[in-house]
């Protein structure tokens, strides 16, 4: 709400979502990770339908080039920080990819190798401690050490292409698809998935940022096409936010419920971004 700072001033302070730094190179099913001030978006499809192997770097305000990636993919799992940054997974054009790299905030690196190669699954955590979750067909889950990955526990929906969010150890997959389109949320534990509440519209392609206990998922797509629609989520309840400017599936985001990042996404390869400040 506005507050009066004196007789002739009025500043608001209410969170929403505002217009933020425009890539270099719209992209759609690419990764993001870090936070509103220092945060990373990486690989993806681009247009003409092709892979990309670039990163750009945001400030909070602009975007500047980063390292490439070795293996462009798209519809992956990302996770961590600008300089503690990892992509995992996703769709090379011909195979399901098992690679991972790990960036520092100046270049690509080779990780640990995925049990299973997976396209469209979601991401949360840090490099240390991350999860790689859903994707199609599947409803497997894999743990990251920083090193090496490990089987997880398995959730109760196959989640193809849903957000994630939160840590290891309290972290949520949100929609996706099993089939048909869902609302399912479930919420992990580091160990094993239980169920969370449902999110109002049967949603996949969306992207999310936050904790367990307070998060915000936006975009994705539902029989009737791309979405504005954003919810808020307090560990139980998700309820509806004020909406995104523009729809944008295929999308990812990052940081939190009050410095959040909804990047590029949609079918037209977008470059804008909008913060949730």
């Amino acid at each position: 709400m506005p507050y009066l700072v004196n007789p002739y001033l009025f500043v608001d302070v209410s969170v929403t979502w505002r217009a933020g730094g425009s890539l270099s190179t719209g992209r759609n099913n690419h990764v993001a990770g870090g936070t509103l001030s220092a945060s990373f978006v990486a690989t993806g499809r681009v247009t003409g339908g092709s892979n990309t192997t670039s990163t750009e770097e945001y400030n909070g305000s602009s975007f500047s080039s980063g390292g490439a990636v070795s293996t462009a993919v798209r519809g992956l799992s990302g996770f961590g920080t600008l300089t503690a940054g990892v992509k995992a997974a996703g769709w090379t054009g011909a195979v399901s990819s098992d690679v991972t790299e790990e960036y520092d905030g100046t270049s690509w690196s080779g990780g640990g190798t995925l049990a299973t190669g997976i396209a469209n699954p979601t991401g949360f955590g840090t490099l240390s401690a991350g999860v790689s979750t859903g994707g199609n067909g599947t409803n497997a889950t894999e743990e990251y050490n920083g090193t090496s990955w490990s089987s997880g526990g398995a959730s109760s929906s196959n989640h193809e292409s849903p957000a994630g969010a939160g840590t290891l150890s309290a972290g949520l997959v949100i929609a996706g698809a099993s089939g048909a389109r869902i609302t399912t949320c479930e919420e992990y534990n580091g160990t094993s998935w239980s169920s969370g509440g449902s999110i109002t519209t049967a949603t996949r392609d969306l992207g999310a940022f936050g904790t367990q206990t307070d998060s915000i998922m936006f975009g994705g797509n539902d029989t009737g096409g791309e979405l504005t629609t954003a919810e808020s989520y307090d560990g139980s309840t998700w309820s509806g936010i004020d909406s995104l400017a523009t729809a944008r599936s295929d999308t990812y985001g990052c940081g939190s419920t009050t410095a959040g990042f909804a990047t590029a996404g949609g079918a037209s390869y977008l470059a804008s971004t909008e913060e949730y400040s």
